[in-house]
């Protein structure tokens, strides 16, 4: 079922460490031959891209930190520990690239100063605003309309 000849030394030290058990284990080997090598260096990053690839749920993670934070003080607990720690600090980074990603995209759609966009769209809704809101002129005296309407009302 498996090939023995596939190295996988993050994911065995996850399995023997106790954070990950037998089943997540061979779902993520399976996942990994098509790669035919860990595209992780650590721990954490092993252990998040368990829960990237949907080999380990949330509820499962949470699990994992609740059996850690019980079996604080235990030695068998320090793998399981550095790992959700490595793993905390991946996340940490990846939502730091992302809102960096985030500023720069929103930076390219709206280039120059903040103050000049927002003083350009005051000015586009104050003029929208006058030219709707402000009431029509009253007719001159002399206009074709004005007399027209005292003649008609001369001579009914």
């Amino acid at each position: 079922m498996t090939d023995s000849t596939f190295e996988t030394p993050i994911l065995t030290r996850l399995l023997e460490g106790g954070v990950i058990d037998q089943p997540i284990y061979e779902a993520a080997r399976s996942k990994l031959q098509a790669l035919e090598k860990e595209p992780f260096a650590t721990l954490g990053e092993g252990l998040h891209w368990l829960v990237e690839q949907e080999v380990l749920s949330l509820p499962q993670l949470g699990e994992i930190e609740d059996k850690a934070d019980m079996e604080e003080g235990f030695a068998s607990n320090e793998l399981r520990r550095q790992a959700l720690d490595e793993c905390g600090e991946v996340l940490a980074q990846r939502i730091a690239l992302r809102r960096q990603q985030e500023a720069i995209s929103f930076g390219d759609l709206f280039p120059g100063p903040w103050w000049a966009w927002l003083l350009g769209v005051g000015a586009l809704v104050g003029a929208a605003c006058w030219y709707f809101l402000t009431p029509a002129a009253v007719p001159s005296c002399d206009e074709s309309e004005v007399t027209s309407a005292i003649r008609a009302g001369l001579f009914t």
